[in-house]
């Protein structure tokens, strides 16, 4: 469930906006409502708070002023403004600190459910993006410290995913196929030796996934134009 909290000064609209609006249908969990922002943000500071909806014209600490300071904490955070006023200047400092949404009261059933739906939707493909990286960097990473032995196979096995899967989402991810991803590390790992090491060449092909040293020396040469031997004298 994505954490909400609502900030308005009037009691009847927080707790109208608690109670009889389809949160949980949404797929958001109601944390706390409060009636000014000093408490709400004294709140977001210490808890895993995703979105927020707040009134903009509140004593002590308006709307614009709240704002701010959680932007100052929690950059990226969902707020979605609801106001009595259809003010222009408000409604620019709004969009200036990146608010989600700017909503004019009174308050549609069906532009709030709209705007929500929409939102949970974008925290939902976020989260998907983001473990899809993190997924991609553990792949790399695989491939990395297993260069001579590494396939497809065992890459899926490593982070829990269907071969074929992970084919397609490292392509998505990287714009790049996952077997010209290996071969241009094997041949960037088979560089770095030629030119730092003393290694035979054979012995070379065989750290970077080549048994046969024939078949490595015929790859190297489509990927850089020459031979192992002659890239290890050229870089001597």
């Amino acid at each position: 469930m994505i954490s909400l909290i609502i900030i308005d000064d009037e009691y009847e609209i927080r707790v109208g906006l608690r109670n009889y609006f389809p949160w949980n249908d949404l797929g958001f969990e109601v944390q706390e409502i409060f009636g000014n922002g000093f408490d709400a943000l004294e709140f977001i500071s210490s808890h895993d708070v995703e979105v927020v909806l707040t009134d903009i014209r509140m004593p002590e600490m308006d709307g614009i002023e709240l704002i701010r300071r959680i932007r100052s904490i929690k950059p990226s955070m969902r707020i979605v403004v609801i106001s009595g006023f259809r003010d222009f200047e408000y409604a620019k400092q709004c969009i200036s600190l990146g608010v989600t949404e700017y909503i004019v009261k009174p308050t549609k059933y069906e532009e709030l459910k709209h705007i929500f739906s929409r939102i949970a939707n974008d925290l939902k493909n976020s989260e998907q993006n983001e473990n899809s990286v993190e997924v991609i960097d553990k792949v790399r990473k695989y491939i990395d410290d297993h260069l001579g032995d590494v396939s497809l196979v065992s890459a899926a096995q490593a982070v829990d995913l269907n071969p074929y899967y992970l084919s397609t989402l490292f392509h998505h991810e990287t714009n790049e196929k996952f077997y010209e991803y290996v071969l241009r590390k094997r041949i960037e790992s088979a560089k770095n030796m030629l030119t730092s090491s003393n290694l035979p060449i054979n012995e070379i092909s065989k750290r970077v996934g080549y048994s046969n040293a024939n078949s490595f020396s015929r790859i190297f040469r489509m990927s850089t134009g020459m031979t192992p031997s002659q890239f290890r004298e050229r870089g001597n």
